[in-house]
């Protein structure tokens, strides 16, 4: 994989966290133009069957987000992410951006993070999915997405 296509995710994701840090939306001006650009230089750099591969982890995560998983938002950022990384690189961002979410939230707040955790266990169990505190106040999980790919892609960099 070429290293151009590791870093490229971080600029629309840095530039989607501190959006969504400031008015809690990240805008499809930032993740549109981010996954058409990310599948564009994937065709362009890698073979046929990754850019298939991408595609089709594009395509799972617009399933993801049409059932509720999370927000379209965060699902199209993570859209750019697949888009040059595919399937399993952007399931490991997402799951080391929600451990650190709750490492950070468990810093700033230990005895709410708790919980919060066990209300959220207990909706995983009723398969209520998305990613709400006690209040219904979202969250905004760009800089965590932008945190846990920041790590994938220094780890595929350096290995």
């Amino acid at each position: 994989m070429n290293r151009l296509l590791l870093i490229y995710p971080l600029f629309p994701m840095l530039i989607s966290s501190h959006i969504d840090r400031r008015s809690g939306r990240i805008p499809n001006a930032v993740t549109f133009p981010a996954i058409l650009l990310g599948l564009a230089l994937c065709y362009c750099l890698c073979s046929f069957t990754y850019f298939v591969q991408c595609c089709a982890a594009i395509l799972l995560l617009f399933l993801a987000g049409a059932i509720g998983i999370a927000g379209m938002g965060d699902i199209k950022l993570l859209m750019s992410v697949a888009s040059v990384s595919g399937f399993l690189p952007t399931v490991i961002t997402l799951g080391l951006s929600a451990i650190l979410l709750v490492l950070h939230s468990a810093c700033v707040n230990w005895r709410g993070t708790m919980a919060e955790l066990k209300t959220v266990v207990w909706a995983i169990g009723i398969g209520d999915l998305r990613l709400i505190n006690r209040q219904g106040e979202k969250r905004p999980f760009a800089a965590y997405l932008a945190a846990g790919y920041a790590i994938i892609a220094l780890w595929r960099w350096l290995s």
